[in-house]
């Protein structure tokens, strides 16, 4: 934080470019900080992200909405068995694999509504 507060107030050459920086590496560490202390810190969407297997299912997901996933296809994109992958889905996120592509779904469709 204070690196942050002296390059804000002297504005050294560069400092448009370091400052930005070093407020992505402080919310980096809020947020690390917060899924730390957090009563459940073991769950949540902020859990779920930064785990490597249910990561990359959320970014399957998110990245091809239109896929007609199962939870067998995310189970493989995730590198886990099926029920072993819609078990831990479930811990994390408190809904199954399905349902969450479905809000993803509607989200996408509600955006494109949206700007149209």
């Amino acid at each position: 934080m204070q690196a942050l507060t002296s390059e804000m107030a002297e504005q050294a050459p560069g400092s448009e470019v370091v400052a930005p920086r070093l407020a992505e590496v402080l919310f980096i560490q809020v947020l690390r900080a917060h899924i730390a202390s957090g009563p459940e810190r073991n769950k949540g969407w902020l859990r779920a992200v930064f785990d490597p297997q249910m990561g990359a299912a959320l970014s399957a997901i998110h990245d091809r909405v239109n896929t007609p996933w199962t939870v067998e296809s995310l189970a493989q994109a995730a590198g886990m068995s099926r029920s072993a992958f819609a078990a831990r889905f479930k811990e994390l996120l408190g809904q199954t694999p399905l349902e969450i592509c479905n809000r993803v779904a509607d989200a996408e469709g509600d955006a494109v509504t949206r700007t149209a």
